[in-house]
């Protein structure tokens, strides 16, 4: 996306595709910039001197952009895409990766072997019945969508879970790790060990069923995966 190599981290794509959001350090701090997917339109979001801004994700409408801040406080904020004041939404450890359920009515987080959901007005909260990580919403906000790690003496092996949030419940639905739904909730994608460092990607429906190899993608870090 970027004219010349540099480090950015946590990137998003927003929900129709059309820009990443990233977070980077620069000279007055850490911030959050989008750029367009045609890799044009760089824009810094925030910019306060001293501020250290990370994780970004996207709001439903895609005119926000919700994300965690370190300093001068720990603090889940929202600010506009276009840039800006930002408002704090609750004060909030950065270590707690918060996802935003698309309607935006309640966050999804790990804490310590729990994932627990949280209403964002009544600040009620719930506790999904499986140790998991990297929770992910369905566009309906009505499932999760997760990583179990299966530890065992000499490596680990991963799951791809779904946890209906008004049940409770969650169930395995295939081997792999990093899930992401389909803007279209009708598929998953996750990803599988390849060879040589590289990563397998392959595609099921959201009941684990007609699973589809798409092809080896890597050696990189793990990135966000987006699918029109």
């Amino acid at each position: 996306l970027m004219q010349s190599r540099m480090l950015i981290s946590g990137p998003r794509f927003s929900p129709n595709g059309e820009r990443v959001a990233f977070f980077q350090k620069t000279p007055s701090g850490v911030h959050i910039f989008t750029i367009a997917a045609s890799s044009k339109e760089l824009r810094q979001v925030t910019s306060r001197d001293g501020e250290r801004n990370i994780v970004p994700r996207w709001s439903g409408s895609r005119d926000s952009l919700f994300y965690s801040q370190i300093r001068p406080k720990d603090s889940f904020r929202r600010v506009s895409a276009s840039g800006g004041e930002s408002l704090e939404i609750l004060p909030w450890s950065w270590d707690s990766k918060v996802e935003l359920d698309p309607q935006e009515r309640a966050i999804v987080f790990v804490r310590g072997p729990h994932v627990v959901v949280r209403d964002m007005q009544s600040a009620r909260e719930i506790t999904l019945d499986r140790s998991l990580n990297f929770p992910r919403w369905s566009p309906d906000g009505q499932t999760i969508f997760a990583t179990e790690t299966v530890r065992d003496e000499s490596f680990n092996t991963w799951n791809v879970v779904r946890c209906q949030v008004a049940s409770r419940s969650c169930s395995t639905l295939t081997n792999g790790h990093s899930v992401v739904p389909s803007p279209d909730g009708r598929r998953i994608y996750f990803m599988r060990p390849g060879t040589g460092g590289m990563r397998s990607l392959w595609s099921a429906d959201v009941d684990g069923r007609d699973e589809r190899a798409l092809g080896e993608i890597g050696p990189f870090r793990l990135p966000d995966v987006m699918f029109d």
